[in-house]
């Protein structure tokens, strides 16, 4: 077996001449085929003077700019490509190691020796199969899409045939070169390819050469390997040693041909080759490869080990020697990239220089041009003198024809000609002020284009008019219209609800709102995208605005939340059943493209009566409280806002306030008791639950109900959370202190604290407070929590568990995860709903807590029964194969004294008072 290393203005449009009015051109206006400049049109000289010479330069410049353009891309791209080449090049140092690893142990095996003996000969003895593999994996990990076709199946395969101890040496090696060639295949084209890119770029010579440098020390491996694996045929072989002759006599000469390159390269690469090839670890192996290829190399028999322990050194050497060609390599690698970065940095300060060349040229260009501009402006300016003359009365001098461009020429004429209309007008107006009918000039004809462009005139203006009507009106629609469903947005709903509470005051009639909240939403808009969520909120906003009455008010609010505006309800009876018809019309299924999604919705119904002096805002909150308490109550609800929801959310305030001094007072009133979890077979304590109870000033002991639910409506329940974890790892740490038996302790960590992202470090700031070891502590996520935000859960979990921290999902069954949920969470627990365990009482062994048993061990996780009540169901969850129990049957929540005394001697459980 062979051991390898590898591893505004606008022209007037043209009409026909006029038929009643015939006018001889000016004299001198006549024109000739060819003029000189001076008498050619502005166009044309504005042609000349920019356009030609800004067309030659940006034609010129272009060309250098594209250079300098293409070749700092393409240096850029091998820049890009390096880190590919690098990780191809330890995919293949790690993959080398294995064969290395898996062929000493074959040999071993061969030569009738131990593996420990040939793998310390061979200098990795602190390396196993497994290791090598696991570094294999790891590099190809790295290398990702990458990856050569065919090497990771391939690899998969060889790998099962190792294992089966199937493979004789010689196959192994057959088959580790097949896959080294794919992994040295694939780094050859990548190399190939990239020279290709450079070879037609400009200033790319120390480039190029460096990617012939990197050719040559692949080259040098790829010779290097070769060399080594023959070699190893020829002194330890399996099948026809005599054959491997000739082949490492060409492995020498690529090997040679290949350092002769490399040694004229300069630089890093060629100070490394020479460090692989001045080695004595080299040389001392090319002493003994050269016998070999001459033939005078004797292999020893496969009986006597003390024979074929110098050849396995000579081998030892080699391998040692051959890691400098992957130092080679990646010496090449940082040449390649360096010179690609010189090159990129180079050619884009040129390619920014060019630029502003190009720029001062445009610049010198466009002064030429105002220079000329001049002769231009000249004649304009004597246009522009008269007609502000015309402007202020002064219709007697005319404006000099004959200069400037033609097209100065042309306005110049005409304006004379509209001046002599002017006059003409101006004539005939004083001859009708002085009712001078028979004044010659009224008989003359006034200019027919004249009333035209009046009417023209007219009709743009009466069209700028509509044009404005209409902006006017879509700009008052955007400003009270949502732009996704075209309901009414939140201003306009403010204001129809001022109009509504005032004529609800006035004349008695009852006033409804009905908010409506959608559920799950955000799952439906995080899984099939924010396309399918618009297209969803599109949906709802049309049935709600077609289920309800004529004249009721439809608005979106904002997000998934909408309101409807109903007046004139009898009472509260008309408004829960218009709360369930649109509540059967949101359920129905909304059809996204070829998917079928269905949203629920909760609503909350708050009134405004004759009497009362509401606000829109005092209405809408009115109304978000009574949505939130359908919410609470299982959703898919309507609910009706009353002074009984006022008077618990006045309970709920007044506990928060408690609840937030204690916490700053240290948690003043706060204390901890514990439940038990008992082994399943030998009923020994092996972990206790600390769950958290308050002595409320004024009020007395409060149960968590009392005061969990208040706690989770803000972030007081993170400093809760916060609080139980310091004060069960403080206890830790005393039972540490005082040399008493440790328990593991679990700790409920909230759904708010879970998805804050502020748990992880939460746990270790209270951990290192304690300095208790990670691996005592329990934290226990109920399993709805999961559904909420999966891959947020998933990343706090894998933070958590990283700490050395056990997490455990409690109340499993009552979330419905799936399966392919469960198998993306890293957890060490399942604990089983108490609903799931009361039907052991009923029904006898229950298969579906036998199911989530065997899912959990499936998963390597332990499986503990919560809420046991009875000795039967603890008889049946042993049977089952649970792992441990808890529930009042094995004891109750307990003080701390009643925990370090429990259980009593005379029994290992006791079933609690």
């Amino acid at each position: 077996m062979a051991l390898r290393l590898r591893s505004p203005y606008r022209p007037a449009r043209k009409q026909a001449p006029e038929t009643d009015i015939v006018r001889d051109p000016p004299a001198g206006a006549r024109r000739t085929k060819w003029l000189p400049l001076r008498a050619r049109g502005v166009s044309l000289r504005l042609l000349i003077a920019v356009l030609l010479p800004i067309s030659v330069l940006g034609i010129g410049g272009a060309a250098l700019l594209r250079q300098r353009y293409d070749t700092a891309r393409e240096a850029a791209a091998i820049v890009a490509g390096i880190p590919t080449l690098d990780r191809l090049a330890n995919v293949r140092q790690r993959f080398d190691q294995e064969s290395i690893t898996v062929g000493a142990w074959l040999r071993a095996r061969q030569f009738g020796f131990n593996i420990p003996n040939i793998a310390t000969t061979l200098g990795f003895s602190d390396e196993s199969t497994a290791q090598a593999r696991r570094d294999t994996d790891v590099e190809l990990a790295t290398l990702g899409a990458a990856t050569p076709p065919g090497f990771a199946s391939g690899l998969v395969s060889l790998r099962r045939q190792v294992d089966a101890g199937t493979l004789a040496p010689a196959t192994a090696d057959r088959d580790f070169t097949r896959l080294d060639v794919v992994l040295s295949t694939a780094f050859s084209t990548r190399l190939a390819t990239l020279q290709t890119r450079v070879a037609g770029l400009g200033d790319s010579a120390d480039l190029q050469a460096s990617l012939r440098s990197l050719s040559a020390a692949n080259d040098a491996l790829g010779a290097g390997v070769a060399e080594l694996g023959d070699f190893g045929n020829i002194a330890l072989p399996g099948e026809h040693p005599g054959s491997q002759q000739s082949a490492l006599g060409g492995d020498i000469a690529e090997l040679g041909q290949a350092g002769q390159e490399l040694s004229t390269a300069g630089g890093a690469v060629a100070r490394q080759w020479a460090r692989f090839s001045g080695g004595a670890s080299e040389r001392s192996f090319q002493q003994l490869v050269n016998v070999a290829a001459s033939g005078r190399l004797a292999p020893p028999p496969t009986s006597n080990i003390s024979a074929a322990i110098p050849m396995v050194t000579t081998l030892r050497s080699g391998i040692v020697a051959g890691r400098a060609l992957y130092a080679l390599v990646d010496a090449a690698e940082s040449t390649v990239h360096a010179r690609a970065a010189e090159l990129n940095r180079a050619n884009t300060d040129q390619f920014r220089l060019l630029m502003i060349e190009m720029l001062l040229a445009a610049g010198l260009t466009i002064g030429v041009a105002l220079l000329l501009a001049r002769s231009i402006t000249r004649p304009l300016h004597l246009l522009e003198t008269r007609a502000r003359a015309v402007s202020g009365g002064d219709l007697e001098a005319l404006v000099p024809t004959g200069r400037g461009p033609k097209e100065t020429v042309v306005v110049s004429e005409a304006f004379n000609d509209l001046t002599n209309n002017l006059r003409l007008m101006e004539a005939q107006t004083r001859a009708l002020s002085e009712c001078a009918f028979d004044d010659p000039v009224l008989s003359e004809p006034l200019p027919g284009r004249l009333g035209r462009a009046l009417h023209e005139s007219v009709k743009v203006l009466s069209g700028s008019i509509m044009e404005r009507d209409a902006l006017q009106h879509r700009l008052v629609h955007q400003a009270t219209h949502d732009a996704l469903t075209g309901l009414y947005n939140r201003a306009a709903t403010v204001e129809f609800l001022e109009q509504a509470l005032a004529r609800a005051q006035r004349s008695g009639a009852t006033l409804a709102a009905l908010f409506i909240d959608l559920d799950d939403f955000k799952r439906a808009n995080d899984t099939h995208g924010h396309g399918a969520g618009d297209a969803i909120l599109r949906q709802v906003g049309e049935r709600l605005d077609s289920g309800t009455r004529r004249g009721d008010f439809v608005a979106r609010l904002g997000g998934d939340e909408f309101l409807v505006v109903a007046e004139g309800l009898d009472g509260t009876d008309e408004a829960t059943r218009l709360g369930e018809t649109l509540l059967a019309t949101i359920n129905a299924p909304v059809r996204v493209h070829s998917l079928e999604v269905t949203v629920g919705a909760s609503i909350g119904v708050a009134f405004a009566y004759q009497d009362a002096d509401d606000e829109p805002s005092q209405l809408l909150a009115r109304a978000d409280l009574a949505v939130h308490r359908s919410k609470e109550a299982g959703s898919g609800r309507v609910e009706i806002y009353d002074e009984s929801l006022q008077g618990a959310l006045i309970v709920r305030a007044a506990v928060e306030q408690d609840l937030h001094a204690a916490l700053d007072a240290g948690g003043d009133g706060l204390f901890l008791v514990y439940q038990p979890v008992v082994d399943a077979a030998s009923g020994v304590m092996r972990s206790a639950e600390a769950l958290v109870r308050w002595e409320r000033r004024g009020v007395g002991l409060s149960q968590p109900g009392d005061f969990i639910p208040a706690a989770e409506q803000s972030d007081l329940i993170i400093r809760l959370d916060c609080w139980v974890l310091g004060s069960a790892l403080a206890q830790l740490a005393r039972w540490s202190d005082c040399g008493q038996a440790q328990i593991s302790i679990a700790v409920n960590i909230s759904g708010r604290h879970l998805l804050s992202g502020q748990l992880a470090a939460n746990v270790e700031a209270a951990i290192d407070a304690a300095g208790v070891e990670p691996g005592w502590l329990i934290l226990e996520v109920t399993e709805t929590v999961l559904l909420a935000d999966l891959a947020t859960v998933a990343g706090e979990l894998e933070r958590l568990r990283a700490l050395g921290i056990r997490v455990a999902i409690d109340d499993f069954g009552t979330g419905y995860t799936s399966l392919a949920h469960l198998q993306h969470l890293t957890v060490d627990e399942l604990k089983i709903d108490r609903s799931f365990i009361e039907q052991l009482s009923n029904d006898g062994e229950s298969p579906l807590v036998r199911m989530v048993t065997e899912l959990g061990h499936q998963l390597g996780v332990s499986v503990v029964a919560e809420g046991i009540e009875t000795d039967e169901q603890r008889t049946l969850l042993t049977d089952i194969g649970c792992d441990a129990l808890q529930g009042f049957f094995i004891a109750r929540p307990l003080t701390l004294e009643h925990l370090e005394n429990w259980p009593p001697e005379r029994a290992p459980i006791e079933r609690a008072a």
